[in-house]
């Protein structure tokens, strides 16, 4: 599941909650929005990440710290 893939499964099954769950699966759209939550946040995860080594990598060599 890509980020973009997430991003309407969460908007999906916060609309589903907001009509009640209509035609849903209450337990089905849990797990469909862990699923999506999980997505975004590994790709928070790698953002930090990224920033940590990039920050890291400035502070080793002085720049700007």
């Amino acid at each position: 599941m890509n980020l973009e893939s997430a991003l309407d499964t969460i908007h999906n099954a916060l609309e589903g909650y907001a009509e009640d769950c209509v035609g849903r699966d209450n337990e089905e759209a849990l797990q469909e929005l862990d699923k999506a939550w999980a997505v975004i946040l590994n790709k928070v995860k790698d953002i930090k990440t990224k920033e940590e080594i990039r920050d890291n990598y400035r502070k080793y060599n002085g720049w700007g710290y």
